[in-house]
């Protein structure tokens, strides 16, 4: 029992340092760089504690790698591997593409408007979050409705991510509950707390950092 205690608390600690990490995300202009190296950091000491001592270099490297880039340096590491066809899409602005269409989705589907009303509807969200130009590209309701197309036929991993993200509160927003209250979760819970971790900025963004960084922003699945 006294080794399960132990075991446990080591748990507990990681999960509290992960936590508190994820915070930072909400605080920096990094893209989640200082987040992810306390997080590193915080499971190789964990990993440490345990008979996988030693064998998590590769993470060690990775660590150092990304602390390398704070400093202003470029490690061999994260320099980009030249190839052809490189996609067009990183892992960012993938994840716009499938928060926006899943969203416009699940307004149409739970929650009772139409498509273009949808659209507009996550478009607007991302304009009161200072995203409607994101890296330069226009994030409109045309745009919207066009990733969700794209979404729904895509098989490869657009196509599957789009499916996992629209599985997670897809069982709650199936309850029987008002229209209104399953709009009002998609547009000021769950689309706000996503858009916060990507460069939301402004008035609006802030309010809903400072929940996030509190804890009482983060939406498991909707009240309905």
């Amino acid at each position: 029992m006294h080794v399960r205690a132990a075991i446990e608390d080591k748990w507990d600690k990681l999960l509290a340092a992960l936590g508190e990490a994820d915070k930072l995300r909400f605080c920096s202009d990094d893209g989640g760089r200082s987040a992810a190296i306390l997080q590193l950091c915080a499971v190789l000491d964990f990993l440490d504690q345990t008979d996988a001592r030693g064998l998590a270099i590769p993470l060690v490297i990775l660590s150092r790698a990304l602390q390398d880039l704070e400093r202003g340096a470029k490690p061999p590491m994260l320099v980009p591997k030249i190839v052809e066809n490189r996609p067009r899409d990183d892992w960012t602005w993938q994840r716009v593409k499938i928060v926006a269409a899943t969203i416009m989705d699940q307004l149409h589907e739970y929650g009772g408007l139409s498509r273009p009303d949808a659209a507009k509807a996550v478009e607007n969200v991302f304009s009161q979050y200072g995203l409607s130009k994101f890296r330069n590209r226009q994030v409109t309701d045309t745009a919207i409705s066009k990733w969700r197309d794209q979404a729904r036929r895509d098989r490869a991993e657009f196509g599957r991510e789009y499916k996992r993200f629209r599985s997670i509160d897809a069982q709650a927003l199936a309850q029987d509950a008002p229209l209104e209250r399953k709009r009002d979760f998609l547009l000021k819970r769950r689309l706000p707390s996503l858009l916060t971790g990507i460069g939301a900025r402004g008035p609006t963004a802030e309010k809903a950092k400072q929940r996030l960084i509190s804890g009482r922003g983060i939406p498991k699945e909707p009240v309905c």
